[in-house]
Parts: structure tokens; C-alpha cells; sequence
């Protein structure tokens, strides 16, 4: 829950500092599915509304690391209280040729 857009996908890119661009909004959806693709020093961020059709929220360059870090939040920076549930996490690796797809 954005304070920009209210119900939406909101991306973070951490370098040093971390940003905060705010994506689509998703109005009175109530599931979604987030897919992040690492190949090389690029990240696309992708979501779904019915794990099958993706679009791409975010493209983004970082620097090469040892470790990556990566993590999924939920907030509701204005307003009351938020219920949020995380129901599947997986990381599997794949080769993906076209990182604006995903595919």
C-alpha cells in the first residue's frame, strides 16, 4: 500500500542508498505473483496477475557481488493496518535469454 499509489507493486534497487519507484497499481486485486530474474550485473523485476502473463516492473544494473541479497516486503506506510500472506517462494536456476520477458 504506496503512499504514492495506494494498492500497488512498488520496487527497490539498494546501491549504497535504496530507492523506491512505484510500479503499476493493482486497484482491488488481491493476488499477485513477483518473479526476479539475476543474469549477470542485470535484474528484471516482473509481476503477474495470474502466474502465467508477466510484465516487467523494473530493469536494473548492479554491481557485480559475491553475495546477492534479496528479499520480499510487505508495508502499509499510511493509513491502518495490513494483512499480507506469502504463500510459495522458490528460487530455481534457468537460462533466460530476454530479461524484458522473462522468458
Amino acid at each position: 500500500n504506496s503512499d504514492a499509489t495506494g494498492k500497488g507493486i512498488v520496487s527497490v534497487v539498494t546501491k549504497e542508498v535504496s530507492d523506491d519507484a512505484n510500479g503499476v497499481v493493482l486497484n482491488d486485486q488481491s493476488e499477485i505473483w513477483l518473479k526476479l530474474i539475476k543474469k549477470d550485473s542485470i535484474y528484471s523485476m516482473h509481476w503477474s496477475l495470474d502466474n502465467i502473463d508477466y510484465k516487467m516492473a523494473r530493469l536494473a544494473a548492479m554491481p557485480n557481488a559475491e553475495t546477492v541479497k534479496v528479499g520480499v516486503e510487505f508495508q502499509c506506510p499510511v493509513g491502518g493496518e495490513a494483512t499480507h500472506e506469502l504463500k510459495y517462494f522458490n528460487i530455481e536456476k534457468k537460462t533466460v535469454t530476454d530479461l524484458r520477458t522473462g522468458e
